[in-house]
This record gives structure tokens, sequence and C-alpha cells, in this order.
């Protein structure tokens, strides 16, 4: 899939080509969301969502969910600094 990954140190944003966020890391937990248009067809949002302060453990899991989801690399130069 093509997407971008970008980031400001403290959160990771995965948007699509369609410029939908299907990804998201940041301090508050881990959001992997449907594209825009399944969202709208289901009304479902998440496919692999997590609350609370992650760890090294999820930063692992997040980037393993985005190749697994949408076959997005999100590499180590985007992890946070909290994580760091």
């Amino acid at each position: 899939m093509n997407a971008e990954v970008t980031s400001d140190g403290k959160t990771v944003w995965v948007n699509s080509a369609e410029s939908c966020c299907i990804g998201r890391f940041s301090h508050f937990g881990i959001d992997i969301h449907h594209h825009g248009g399944v969202q709208m067809l289901t009304g479902q949002q998440c496919l692999d969502c997590r609350h609370g302060k992650p760890d090294l453990a999820d930063w692992t899991h997040f980037k393993e969910s985005m190749w697994r989801h949408f076959l997005v690399i999100v590499g180590d130069q985007h992890m946070p600094r909290f994580l760091q």
C-alpha cells in the first residue's frame, strides 16, 4: 500500500494515499483504523487499538500490525522520544 508515515518526536501518523489516517502511535496509545470507506460502510473504525501509555513492546506491535493490515513499513526513525 502506498502510505505516508510522519512523526514529530511525540506522535507517529500513518496516512493512506487517500489522506485517511489509518494509524497513530502516541503517548496515549495505539490506533490502527479501517480505511475511511470501510468505516462509512460498516460503522467500524478500529482494527487494532490499545489505550494507555505504550511501551517498547507496543511499538513493535504497532509496526507489525501496520505491516499485517496495510503492508506499511514504519521505520524506527519515527519512534517517539518517550520510548527511547
